[in-house]
């Protein structure tokens, strides 16, 4: 058997790293950030509520959630670049369908497709491409990757807003559709490689004379000699349930403090300047801390990294539940970015990390969608709990202190549960 060699040339994945970067940049850019600038427009012009826009967005989160185990499966039987390429049409179409928006419904629908267009042409397939391109490099090519998203909600909000003051909305609408269509859809088929095997290497660029490229092999044949389990065989363990619960819990407490940190801030009597800076600085904190995490997952165990984030993000329901009912100064609420930018923001980086450390590559898209839709439930689900118990009781007492009872759990599940580390069953000779 041949040693494996270093490529002599760039290895081709970095390429594939940059495409993926692109695509959380237009994708979340557009439909997660910028979005919100379109509020003001569509409310003056057509009269929607803040209530049913921000209805409209969680129907969009929920839709990715639903769809996740489904588009991760078809990913490990089709290959990520045909799903991001359908994802991109999808997008697409559903940002063209806002710019012919009249009624409530025709919003509706067009965010649930968007969010099924963004399951299939960001996150999961993301997560399945990069980590069957990466093995020893995985978490610093999965942190620049994941960069990508708050460098598009940097960008592309101002840019929605020029463009709304110099035409309208609908027209911006139709600009973004047709970026989106005009960016994403001929990268992805000029670029994107489902996994390296396509050219004859391995992971990390590695080649070896193992892999025939005369003989035609079928993408099945090729998983099936990776290490892994499949998602049927993971959710019979108990390291599975663990994450689960870990990103569950993580993005609820975290995304319903986030969620409440403009009207909390305004309600202290803070400027909306000051609000407006605090989410801003908490946007700069996650990009650099997503890298941060990326890098340091492939030099120190993930379960301590995810213990770590656990730990940080429930200082942020704390401060929520301190400064609201304690006789505490009111400027210590301005400290949220820390736990909310440093330490919460990295779960979504953490997922696909998670998923390969602890289940292997061969059934990455389907475990990796699966783990994305349970964190999706939970983004969806806390800023809905903390909002509506807030409405119900007059103060966020009781939903900060159940979020952070709820991350408490979780660390202690992280601390005494199973390794998150992939091993390969034992066959009897």
């Amino acid at each position: 058997m041949s040693e494996p060699v270093k490529p002599d040339r760039f290895f081709y994945g970095w390429y594939i790293v940059a495409s993926c970067w692109f695509s959380f940049f237009i994708t979340y850019g557009v439909v997660i950030f910028a979005i919100f600038v379109f509020y003001e427009p569509i409310h003056t012009d057509l009269g929607w509520s803040r209530g049913l826009f921000s209805a409209t967005y969680s129907a969009g989160i929920l839709a990715m959630a639903i769809t996740g185990p489904v588009i991760g499966k078809l990913i490990d039987v089709y290959g990520g670049k045909l799903i991001m390429f359908a994802g991109a049409l999808i997008i697409g179409t559903a940002v063209f369908s806002f710019s012919q928006v009249t009624e409530p419904w025709h919003f509706f629908l067009g965010y649930i497709t968007a969010g099924v267009g963004l399951a299939a042409s960001s996150g999961i397939s993301i997560n399945a491409i990069i980590s069957r391109w990466f093995q020893k490099r995985r978490g610093l090519a999965i942190g620049i990757t994941y960069t990508g998203m708050g460098a598009g909600g940097f960008v592309m909000s101002p840019i929605a807003e020029f463009l709304i003051q110099s035409m309208d909305w609908q027209s911006t609408m139709l600009i973004f559709a047709i970026l989106i269509w005009s960016t994403l859809i001929p990268l992805t088929l000029l670029v994107i490689k489902s996994d390296p095997y396509q050219l004859g290497l391995e992971p990390d660029g590695i080649t070896t004379n193992t892999i025939d490229s005369s003989k035609k092999v079928t993408r099945s044949e090729v998983y099936a000699a990776l290490p892994g389990i499949s998602l049927s065989e993971a959710v019979r363990t108990s390291k599975f349930w663990v994450v689960v619960f870990v990103f569950f819990t993580a993005l609820f407490s975290s995304n319903g403090t986030f969620s409440q940190v403009q009207p909390f801030v305004l309600d202290l009597g803070f400027s909306t300047t000051t609000a407006a800076t605090l989410l801003s600085l908490i946007g700069l904190l996650a990009a650099i801390t997503k890298f941060t995490y990326g890098y340091l997952s492939d030099k120190i165990p993930i379960k301590r990294i995810l213990s770590f984030s656990t730990a940080g993000a429930t200082i942020a329901p704390l401060l929520l539940l301190t400064v609201s009912t304690l006789d505490i100064p009111n400027w210590v609420f301005l400290l949220c970015p820390i736990p909310l930018g440093i330490a919460a923001t990295a779960f979504s980086t953490l997922v696909p990390i998670a998923a390969a450390s602890a289940f292997g590559i061969r059934h990455i898209g389907a475990i990796s969608g699966s783990l994305t839709s349970c964190m999706l439930l939970g983004m969806a689900a806390g800023p809905l709990f903390m909002g509506t118990m807030h409405d119900a009781t007059g103060a966020y007492t009781i939903p900060a202190a159940i979020a952070a009872i709820g991350m408490s759990i979780a660390i202690i599940c992280l601390i005494l549960g199973p390794k998150l580390v992939y091993e390969e069953p034992q066959t009897s000779s």
